[in-house]
């Protein structure tokens, strides 16, 4: 084996190791997107939910650094938002503040300019189910095309 390719998995075995260890330093106070619903202290929730989807352009082609956030009120999920990665993919775990099963809410996608500002954006109405502490959420697609990209 070559000296380039012992570096090489030394570096991906620390890593893996530091991401692995970061999140389980968290312990059970935490929830992670595609695990079980976990509960967590601050905020105090009763599930969570999870959403997972695409950000792309009119022509197909993804987006990636696009704002996706819940954005209405009074649905009984904590505010939280998730950035699109360089694929356009995202996954957004959100936890159920409120006793609840159902809930209609609006989902944001928004495309900004480099100081915060608005450029475009998309809101997409949602209807999902919140699995209680200690079950597995069945994540609900949701995709958004952003016209004029």
């Amino acid at each position: 084996m070559s000296l380039r390719k012992l570096h090489i998995g030394i570096a991906a075995a620390t890593v893996v190791f530091l991401v692995g260890g970061c999140r389980s330093i968290e312990g059970p106070a935490s929830s992670f997107f595609g695990g079980e619903c976990q509960e967590t202290e601050n905020p105090v929730n009763f599930g969570c939910v999870d959403i997972q989807g695409t950000v792309t352009n009119s022509r197909g082609q993804p987006l990636s650094g696009v704002d996706v956030a819940l954005i209405e009120s009074g649905t009984g999920l904590g505010p939280d938002f998730v950035v699109s990665d360089q694929a356009g993919e995202y996954e957004l775990r959100l936890l159920a503040l409120e006793s609840r099963t159902q809930v209609n809410m609006t989902l944001k996608a928004t495309l900004r300019r480099p100081d915060g500002s608005e450029i475009t954006s998309v809101l997409t109405p949602v209807a999902v189910t919140v699995k209680q502490i200690g079950e597995v959420p069945e994540p609900v697609t949701v995709n958004f095309i952003i016209p004029g990209t």
